[in-house]
């Protein structure tokens, strides 16, 4: 006759925690008596031997702290209100016994209640969760630490491999590379979630700062599969179109124009196309309390779904254009002087001489005169693309106030917003062979920006304010 199964208690689970602690704790005293260094190679050995000890130490106290934390009463009544806060009628099917991958890479068995919804006997649709792991942060299996730090790996590595090769390294445990996928993308989607439901602990930080804000498209390949016969390896065909996510930038300036570095700039990324890129700016201007800002400058490069969206962000941060610079990337500005001189079909000599002499009346607030020689060359002319770089200063003429952006010593060039382009997405998610899925690209556009910005324990405190949004 077959035994039957039970489960065990929480107190077994931790009385035999307990032992595993007192077990550690005197191989820690018996590897520190025993062990004789004479060399490098014994003494990296003691050093991988007792950080290996002390890892596990600390990933079973940590078990226990959470088993006990599940039986306490204040997490049972934080659970049922859970429960009553679903739109789904949960039941209670008792507790249950899972493993849980600590930050050591320990895998520890603890029990816990476990709720399900009531499913349709037809279609067998139903789902179940258990609310105190929602509640303590613990998803994928993984505790709130591990999550971060595999989404960390993922995030600064070049790829998923190396991050699975770096955390192996680094950690002495292997996570899949499929796995640390997953534990990322959600990561990123909890953290995403607490932003959309307007719940990111953001304090008015540049309240009273001069600020720079600054937009930018970058461009990745993203694959999408198609539809029909597939492979002879069985795998599906797909195609790769290029996808050009939208990046802002907003950071604070000192007295001398340079970058605060005591206050983290805010980067963020997205695919959902300039509107929603906008709307996000706009969000985190106002949690940032820009609106009340000592100086404001937007400064950008010439890119028309830019401009076209300028005056209405302004606008709805509920303050007057008079009251924000805007300016053209210089550069990008002295490009298309360039270019007029070699549609005009200058020599070489007389085409820097054009430049120069246009790009110092540019610094020195001579737009008038700057006009003046570009009419001069378009008049009468049929060259279409002279006509449009006529048309180009034409309509940024207001946007080049160089002279009066150097005299408040802020800066006339967006090269901050296009280092990011290139620190964000081109050396992670642009290459030769590299393709993304739609959601992947969102999440690592989200992680890359954190990371890179120096506020990866905000994009925590998201990911981990989020889960309890995510069902």
């Amino acid at each position: 006759m077959r035994a039957r199964h039970t489960t065990p208690s929480s107190d077994n689970i931790i009385t035999n925690l307990e032992a595993a602690v007192e077990t550690l704790q005197t191989e820690l005293r018996i590897i520190s008596t025993s062990t004789v260094i004479s060399d490098a190679a014994s003494f990296e050995a003691f050093e991988r031997e007792v950080y290996k000890r002390t890892t596990m130490l600390a990933d079973v106290v940590s078990a226990m702290k959470l088993q006990q934390a599940l039986d306490s009463a204040e997490l049972d009544k934080a659970e049922k209100d859970l429960i009553k806060s679903q739109p789904m009628k949960m039941k209670d099917m008792g507790r249950r016994v899972i493993t849980i991958r600590m930050l050591g890479g320990t895998l520890v068995t603890i029990t816990m209640a476990y709720y399900h919804q009531k499913f349709d006997k037809k279609y067998r649709e139903g789902k179940g969760f258990y609310p105190g792991l929602l509640l303590l942060g613990i998803h994928d299996k993984c505790t709130p630490a591990l999550s971060s730090r595999a989404s960390l790996f993922a995030t600064a590595a070049c790829s998923f491999e190396e991050a699975k090769r770096l955390m192996e390294t680094l950690y002495g445990f292997s996570l899949g590379i499929k796995t640390i996928r997953m534990i990322a993308k959600r990561f990123a989607m909890r953290a995403r979630m607490c932003f959309k439901e307007g719940e990111m602990p953001l304090e008015e930080e540049f309240k009273g700062k001069r600020v720079v804000i600054s937009a930018d498209g970058g461009r990745v390949r993203t694959r999408i599969n198609k539809r029909g016969k597939k492979t002879k390896k069985k795998r599906s065909r797909y195609k790769t179109d290029w996808r050009e996510p939208k990046l802002i930038l907003v950071y604070v300036v000192d007295e001398n124009g340079e970058k605060d570095r005591k206050i983290p700039p805010i980067m963020d990324a997205s695919l959902d196309g300039p509107d929603a890129t906008f709307g996000m700016l706009l969000y985190y201007l106002k949690k940032l309390g820009v609106g009340t800002a000592d100086q404001l400058l937007f400064v950008s490069d010439g890119a028309i779904w830019i401009w076209d969206r300028v005056s209405d962000l302004i606008k709805n941060l509920g303050i007057e254009e008079k009251q924000c610079l805007l300016a053209l990337d210089f550069y990008h500005a002295v490009e298309h002087l360039t270019s007029i001189a070699t549609q005009n079909k200058m020599n070489s000599a007389d085409t820097k001489k054009w430049v120069s002499k246009q790009r110092r009346r540019l610094l020195y607030g001579k737009l008038d005169l700057v006009m003046q020689d570009i009419d001069l060359i378009c008049l009468h002319s049929k060259n279409e693309i002279l006509l449009r770089e006529r048309e180009y200063f034409d309509k940024h003429l207001p946007h080049m106030r160089y002279k009066e952006i150097k005299d408040k010593k802020l800066p006339i060039g967006s090269g901050g917003v296009e280092s990011g382009i290139r620190r964000v997405i081109n050396l992670r998610l642009k290459g030769p062979g590299i393709f993304w899925h739609d959601d992947m690209v969102d999440a690592m556009l989200l992680l890359r920006s954190y990371y890179k910005a120096g506020r990866w324990n905000l994009l925590e405190n998201m990911a981990f304010n989020g889960g309890l949004c995510v069902n």
